[in-house]
């Protein structure tokens, strides 16, 4: 299962740059972003995006620690999910957040 098959309309960025750039110019309703990006990682992207959106992020990292998390969510991110996760729970976060946002 994936997003497209649950009803979601994505797109893929796989450049921390190029990312940021899509985010603020493109119309999204929410934002899953990796921690870990080249050319500018997922915090830096998140904090970026703080300041010009209110979009909804949701953190899908492989960092685990205590520190990433909170730093994650005191830089703005909706929610923090590490990986591996269930893709059940995804759709539950995603919903939810949508909901709220």
């Amino acid at each position: 299962m994936d997003l497209m098959h649950s009803g979601f309309d994505t797109a893929i960025e796989g450049n921390g740059q190029r990312a940021f750039e899509r985010i603020i110019q493109e119309d999204y309703d929410l934002v899953l972003l990796d921690v870990m990006l080249p050319e500018m990682d997922g915090m830096e992207i998140c904090k970026k995006v703080r300041e010009v959106s209110d979009i909804p992020i949701i953190m899908l990292t492989a960092r685990d620690e205590i520190a990433d998390k909170v730093e994650g969510l005191e830089l703005g991110a909706n929610d923090y999910m590490t990986k591996p996760f269930a893709f059940a729970e995804l759709l539950a976060r995603i919903r939810g957040v949508l909901k709220r946002y």
